[in-house]
């Protein structure tokens, strides 16, 4: 069965900047939270990538002194003779289980010199592989993930049609998806970088089924302060309650392919 819903309900998320040094771990452990009892995590979604441990140096540089795999925001513990080096920046899929005992700690590091302070939103995270953004309900497992099997997933679809983005979601497991939701996050086309979200979803996605949304390439917020109330889709999350199926997925539309700028006029100023 083909689901095709519209845009239900759009929420302003603020996000604070702060002036950060030394640089933190990542992912961020602060966000998690533990999994609802008697549930047995199998299976878990995103993209995999790089978390790591970040070393200040005297040029005020840095450079990564220690790295580990994780899906979104989860970090993962490969079993013995497991090998997804081919498989950096897709989406997979990864079977398996919560461990809770996480990676352990990480290695300490000496700075060469103090870290040079940046400007940056609450939710960017510097990862090995570049700048990343921890939308919320990211990385919500607690401990890491130990993968005995990875594979690329293509339940997602992306698409550009016209004005709007059309996002696919397709139940590939054997399992009912519970409240699975596309959100579409949007950045700030003006002024200092804000940001907002377009959300749909349903109660249930039985194994099979798949649920289409579209949303804007645009957005406007009336309410929004002058300057500041054009919106452009940047990315999509999946979401779901934690089943045996979890998602830690965000995927800019540059990924998918849909390069979309901001107008050079806001056409939200009044």
């Amino acid at each position: 069965m083909r689901m095709l819903l519209a845009v239900a309900l759009t929420f302003i998320s603020g996000a604070a900047f702060a002036d950060i040094a030394p640089p933190r771990p990542h992912p961020r452990p602060d966000v998690r939270v533990k999994k609802p009892k008697g549930v047995i995590v199998k299976k878990l979604v995103g993209e995999l990538t790089e978390g790591g441990v970040e070393r200040c140096l005297a040029d005020w540089t840095s450079e990564w002194a220690y790295r580990y795999p994780v899906v979104g925001f989860t970090p993962l513990k490969p079993a013995d003779g497991v090998d997804f080096s081919a498989l950096y920046g897709a989406l997979v899929v990864v079977e398996g289980g919560v461990d809770i005992r996480g990676l352990g700690p990480l290695p300490k590091v000496e700075h060469e010199a103090p870290c040079a302070p940046m400007q940056m939103r609450s939710d960017w995270v510097r990862a090995p592989r570049g700048m990343r953004v921890q939308r919320p309900g990211m990385g919500r497992l607690k401990g890491a993930f130990k993968a005995e099997r990875v594979a690329p997933w293509r339940g997602l679809r992306v698409e550009r049609e016209g004005d709007e983005v059309v996002v696919t979601l397709e139940n590939t497991f054997s399992v009912s998806l519970v409240t699975p939701k596309i959100r579409v996050h949007y950045e700030g086309c003006f002024g200092k970088p804000g940001t907002t979200s377009r959300v749909v979803g349903l109660p249930e996605l039985v194994a099979g089924d798949e649920m289409t949304a579209r949303f804007p390439l645009l957005h406007v917020d009336p309410e929004g302060r002058s300057g500041r109330r054009t919106f452009r889709a940047a990315s999509v999350q999946i979401e779901s309650d934690i089943s045996e199926v979890v998602f830690d997925l965000d995927w800019p539309l540059s990924r998918a392919g849909i390069d979309f700028e901001c107008p050079d006029q806001d056409p939200g100023r009044k």
